[in-house]
C-alpha cells in the first residue's frame, strides 16, 4: 500500500510494497510512479487519474518494473483520499503472478485441447449425460454430412438415428455402468447420410455433472471391402461346391483349411468347416496318411503338381 501525489510521486509507502519490488523503503520515497509503470501504464496514468481524481474508485492490472528489471503483475485498487487540505491518491497492490500462471496454464490446456480436436482424424463429440451436445469438431461434419453448429443443437435421446442404430442404447448402457461401449453399426443420419460407424461411448464426469464422450470413425469404405470379399467367397464357395470334382487345401503341416462340399461328403462330415485344422491321420483313409503326407510334400518341395 502506497500514497502519491496526482502527479505520481510517491510520499508514503509501507514495508510490504518495497519488499515487494526489490528496494528499501527510502529508495522508493525517491522514486515516481513513472519509474515502476511500463510505458503502456504511463500512457494510461493521465486517464486512470483523472477518472480518480473525478471521485471513481479504480481496480485494474498493471506489470510494474522490480528492483532487478524484471516485470511482475500487480492487481491495483486506488481511490482519492484527502489529508490536511490535500488531495492524495491510496493505493493497495497485490502480486497476482500465481494467478496470472494459473490463467496461462489454462489458457494452453485448452489450446492443446483445441488443437487435438482439430488435428484428430476421428469424429469427437461430448454431450452432457441429460443428451444435450455441448461440443464437437469439425471432422464430424464429414461423418455425419451436416454442419457442425447443427450437432451443437442436437440432443442425442431425441434422434431416430441413435435410436434405430443401437447407438442410444449403447449409450445409456455406457452411462449407467459407467464403463465405456463400443459398437459398429449403420445409420441414417439426422442429414441424410447413410454411413457405417465404428463408435466409442466413454462416460465421464465433469464439473461434477456426468457427461458422454462419442468417438466416431467413418468406416464405410472399409465395409463395402468386407462385404465385397464376403460376396467373392461366397461366389467361389458356390462354384467349388457345384463343380464335378472334389477339392480340397492344406497348409504345409497337412491340416486342412477347406474343402468343397463333395469332398466333405466323401470324407463323412456334413460341412466343409468341420474338416477344418483337421489332418489325413484324422480321416477314413488314416491307413494311407502317409502317402498322402509324402505326396504332399513332393509336391511343396519340388513345386510340380501331381495327380
Amino acid at each position: 500500500m502506497f500514497f502519491l501525489t496526482p502527479g505520481g510521486e510517491i510520499v508514503s509507502v509501507n514495508k510490504s510494497f518495497a519488499a515487494m519490488h526489490g528496494y528499501s523503503i527510502a529508495e522508493i520515497l525517491k522514486m515516481n510512479l513513472k519509474d515502476l509503470d511500463t510505458s503502456e501504464s504511463n500512457r494510461l496514468f493521465p486517464e486512470r487519474m483523472q477518472r480518480i481524481l473525478a471521485g471513481e474508485n479504480l481496480t485494474f492490472e498493471v506489470d510494474h518494473h522490480l528492483k532487478n528489471g524484471q516485470l511482475f503483475p500487480l492487481e491495483v485498487t486506488a481511490n482519492l483520499v484527502t489529508v490536511s487540505g490535500k488531495k492524495y491518491i491510496l493505493a493497495a497492490h497485490r502480486d497476482i503472478t500465481g494467478r496470472k500462471q494459473a490463467a496461462q496454464h489454462v489458457t494452453d490446456a485448452l489450446n492443446f485441447n483445441q488443437t487435438m480436436l482439430r488435428a484428430s482424424p476421428v469424429g469427437i463429440v461430448v454431450f452432457k449425460a441429460a443428451g444435450p451436445c455441448i461440443s464437437a469438431n469439425e471432422v464430424i461434419e464429414q461423418i455425419i454430412g451436416g454442419p457442425r453448429e447443427e450437432v451443437l443443437k442436437q440432443n442425442f435421446r431425441q434422434l431416430e438415428s441413435w435410436k434405430n442404430s443401437g447407438l442410444l442404447a449403447a449409450a445409456e448402457a455406457a452411462l449407467a455402468t459407467q464403463t465405456e461401449r463400443k459398437l459398429e453399426t449403420q445409420m441414417l443420419t439426422t442429414f441424410g447420410r447413410k454411413v457405417w460407424c465404428s463408435c466409442r461411448l466413454a462416460p465421464f464426469q465433469y464439473e461434477g455433472e456426468p457427461h458422454l464422450l462419442l468417438l466416431i470413425s467413418d468406416i464405410t469404405e472399409r465395409k463395402r471391402t468386407e462385404m465385397a470379399l464376403q460376396e467373392s467367397r461366397q461366389m467361389l464357395r458356390s462354384v467349388l461346391d457345384t463343380i464335378p470334382v472334389r477339392a480340397f487345401w492344406k497348409d504345409t503341416e497337412g491340416r486342412y483349411l477347406g474343402c468343397n462340399q463333395p469332398f466333405a461328403g466323401d470324407a463323412g462330415f456334413d460341412s466343409p468347416e468341420a474338416l477344418i485344422g483337421k489332418n489325413d491321420h484324422d480321416m477314413g483313409w488314416k491307413d494311407q496318411a502317409d502317402l498322402y503326407r509324402a505326396d504332399d510334400q513332393q509336391v511343396i518341395t519340388s513345386g510340380i503338381p501331381k495327380l
